[in-house]
């Protein structure tokens, strides 16, 4: 994610953040550019992204025996991106009768999660007749537009690296509207988990985590 605003010269300017799935891939950089190789997450770390994330945004999990939240450090779990977007999965889920099961059930790498998880679920909650749809705000006699959550991550991944500001979001999905009561909980679910966020201009700026989401959203709704 490119950093437009001026930093003081005893900082270093943050131009380019890239992931890569093994040991043997390689990143493109432009001639001249620093890297920084950043190392998987410690148990210690990722223990603290999940119970920040769990006292931020579902207290309810907390209420759990620590050894179910601590489930979540699967393999994959080394990796920021993926404990992030895991986490906040639980914390959109609400309570749960048997979270070490829906804990152990989850894939342990990104791309298999958002593929046989993530987006499973944005669509039973957020597509027609969804648990949050069904929320009472909805207006009576007035069904959504179908595919609602494919609509939303297409629409924000054809913007690419570059991504969009939030408020643009209605513009580029186009017509027919997405209902306020669907879009707006749809996309601070998306926004989240599976976004970097920046500003650009005095305006908030975000983008699809690049390549694991981009990727699924293309093969899921091609």
């Amino acid at each position: 994610a490119s950093l437009k605003e001026t930093v003081p010269r005893s900082l270093y300017k943050l131009n380019v953040v890239v992931s890569v799935t093994t040991l043997s891939d390689e990143a493109k950089f432009p001639e001249g550019m620093h890297t920084v190789k950043v190392p998987p997450l410690t148990k210690p770390e990722a223990t603290c992204v999940i119970f920040d994330a769990a006292s931020r945004h579902a207290k309810h999990l907390l209420s759990y025996p620590i050894r179910l939240l601590m489930g979540m450090l699967k393999n994959g779990s080394e990796s920021p991106r993926y404990l992030h977007i895991l986490v906040h999965h639980f914390c959109r889920q609400g309570k749960s009768h048997d979270l070490a099961a829906e804990v152990e059930g989850c894939a342990s790498a990104i791309q298999p999660l958002l593929d046989n998880d993530i987006l499973p679920a944005l669509e039973r909650d957020f597509n027609e007749g969804g648990a949050v749809y069904a929320f009472p705000r909805a207006p009576r006699g007035a069904p959504p537009p179908w595919g609602a959550v494919e609509r939303v991550l297409k629409a924000m991944a054809a913007t690419g690296e570059g991504g969009f500001c939030p408020d643009d979001l209605p513009d580029l999905i186009g017509e027919p509207p997405i209902p306020d009561h669907q879009l707006v909980p749809l996309s601070a679910a998306v926004l989240s988990s599976m976004c970097h966020r920046g500003r650009e201009g005095g305006r908030e700026r975000v983008a699809l985590v690049c390549p694991f989401v981009t990727s699924s959203v293309s093969l899921r709704y091609s």
